[in-house]
């Protein structure tokens, strides 16, 4: 079972409350984020998308906290993808962070409690995968850390993109 809060050693990650919609479309609007995805229209349905993710997966990503403040940072964590069209429901790892949060290895560190968790607990799961627009060269560099290789491009949904995994 993937716990729904998890402490690493300089993250809180946690179950969504609806005041993260406010912060969450803040780190959407910032210029880092934008550079490699579109807009996302409502932070408050895409955080209803996690908790349904929660309840009926039993796995999404989490909200992200730094510890010493409580300031919500992002997202980070497992998402199961019913959508993906080159294998059926797979599990992806992902982060998105706060640019004041960039650089500091928290993506790396949150994919590897993330990896951890897919070992031990998603058994049935033979690959673990991650999905990027094909110029974010910071989020491939955390793939890579994390020991998934790339495997190739496809379109999904709007998008042209790299998927990089890790098989079992």
């Amino acid at each position: 079972m993937i716990p729904i809060e998890l402490r690493t050693e300089r993250l809180f990650l946690r179950p969504w409350r609806d005041s993260d919609a406010e912060p969450l479309a803040a780190i959407y609007a910032q210029p880092g984020y934008l550079e490699h995805m579109d807009p996302v229209p409502s932070t408050q349905e895409q955080i209803e998308k996690f908790r349904r993710g929660w309840a009926e997966d039993g796995l999404s990503q989490w909200a992200a906290e730094d510890p010493e403040t409580g300031r919500f940072i992002g997202r980070l964590g497992l998402l199961r993808h019913h959508d993906w069209p080159l294998a059926p429901d797979p599990v992806e790892v992902g982060w998105v962070l706060d640019e004041a949060y960039w650089g500091r290895g928290l993506a790396t560190e949150a994919g590897l409690a993330s990896l951890d968790l897919w070992r031990s607990e998603l058994l049935d799961d033979a690959q673990l995968i991650s999905i990027t627009n094909p110029g974010n060269l910071r989020s491939r560099a955390v793939m890579e850390r994390l020991g998934l290789t790339h495997r190739g491009e496809t379109r999904w949904r709007t998008y042209d993109v790299v998927w990089y995994a890790i098989d079992r």
